[in-house]
């Protein structure tokens, strides 16, 4: 690669990247947003697993998200749970066939990609990534979860 990169070369490299990433998502018999939906279910905290914190966190309204959880509810990958905290909020629950689905989550490809990169250039990518999420972030675009660059699994 040269030693400079224009800004638009490297918002080519984002753009195709996002796209392939995003190609790895339609696996399994679910759509990208369908795993995101389940991801979200078995690592929210216990009482965030409801559909809106769901439609929270991606910046969503709640009619999508309640598509998206009827149809892993029909396919049998979660179940809804009376909510001791709420009642008009059920716990959306990922069963044991979620969970055995969620072995094969194609997220699994990237996060092995991404560890084949040095420590130190994995911090400078994280760095990076959070500028360009935060610059989005200015258009009016969903908010990030920070806290998902935490996560070890």
């Amino acid at each position: 690669m040269k030693d400079h990169v224009s800004p638009a070369g490297v918002s080519a490299l984002f753009e195709q990247a996002s796209r392939l990433i995003h190609g790895l998502g339609f696996a399994g018999g679910l759509t990208p947003a369908q795993w995101v939906a389940l991801r979200y279910f078995a690592e929210a905290p216990p009482f965030s697993r409801t559909m809106a914190s769901l439609a929270r966190y991606q910046g969503l309204t709640l009619a999508p998200v309640t598509r998206t959880v009827r149809t892993l509810i029909d396919k049998g990958y979660v179940d809804r749970h009376p909510n001791p905290r709420s009642k008009r909020a059920d716990l959306v629950i990922v069963n044991p066939a979620g969970r055995k689905l969620l072995e094969s989550d194609p997220r699994a490809r990237l996060v092995d990609i991404i560890a084949q990169i040095p420590p130190d250039e994995r911090e400078t990518l994280a760095r990076s990534m959070k500028t360009i999420l935060d610059g989005l972030l200015e258009l009016g675009l969903p908010r990030f979860d920070e806290r998902l660059l935490d996560q070890d699994s």
